[in-house]
């Protein structure tokens, strides 16, 4: 998997550092994760239909404008939901207490990797819809712009994501492994074979 160095550099707010130390650092971190990680996903496809403006799945209405905007024009939805497994948790909660700075590179670390298995994920979703004639919109997760965390709970009732892929959702709305993502992302009717939407999305805080 090649996780990008430059993601990591962002998240850890080092965009412009020529840093030889830290770049070994991230280099022993990534190798830590590649050994540890143990991603897991699954998408499933929904019908999508609209109520009072809102995107309804399965006559679950989601009152979200911000989704429905991202949503506009489709008649299908695309749930997708990622995870790294309860190992890198583990292994970044070890080093919290042996290094906080080889700690924050693994979080910043993980968060990357988490951010290349969504866009390896959200690649074949677009590829499956195209042989459809569909293009996809953009990923939209829980958490962004007005579409509340709550909705976690709609997404866990749509999937077994326990059972799927390990994935679990606590009182507080907060999934477990940690390192975990879930989406929406619209499916559209295409009117030629052309390109998906610009590769853009949003996703909850890592």
């Amino acid at each position: 998997m090649n996780i990008s160095r430059k993601e990591i550099r962002r998240y850890l707010g080092m965009m412009n550092a020529i840093d030889e130390e830290t770049d070994s650092l991230i280099e022993e971190c990534v190798a830590l994760l590649e050994q540890t990680a143990h991603p897991r996903y699954i998408y499933v496809r929904f019908p999508l239909i609209f109520r009072e403006g809102y995107p309804c799945i399965e006559s679950h209405m989601i009152r979200s404008r911000n989704l429905a905007d991202n949503l506009a024009g489709c008649r299908e939805v695309t749930i997708m939901a990622v995870t790294l497994g309860a190992d890198v948790d583990r292994l970044i909660q070890r080093y919290s207490i042996l290094s906080m700075s080889k700690a924050a590179v693994l979080q910043a670390a993980s968060a990357a990797m988490c951010e290349e298995v969504c866009d390896h994920v959200n690649r074949m979703i677009t590829i499956e819809a195209k042989r459809d004639h569909m293009k996809t919109h953009p990923r939209f997760s829980p958490g962004y712009g007005d579409l509340d965390l709550s909705t976690q709970k709609l997404i866990f009732s749509l999937i077994n994501l326990p059972k799927e892929i390990g994935l679990t959702l606590n009182d507080s709305l907060l999934m477990t492994p940690f390192k975990s993502v879930t989406a929406f992302i619209g499916l559209e009717a295409a009117d030629t074979d052309s390109d998906s939407f610009e590769d853009h999305h949003e996703e909850e805080d890592e």
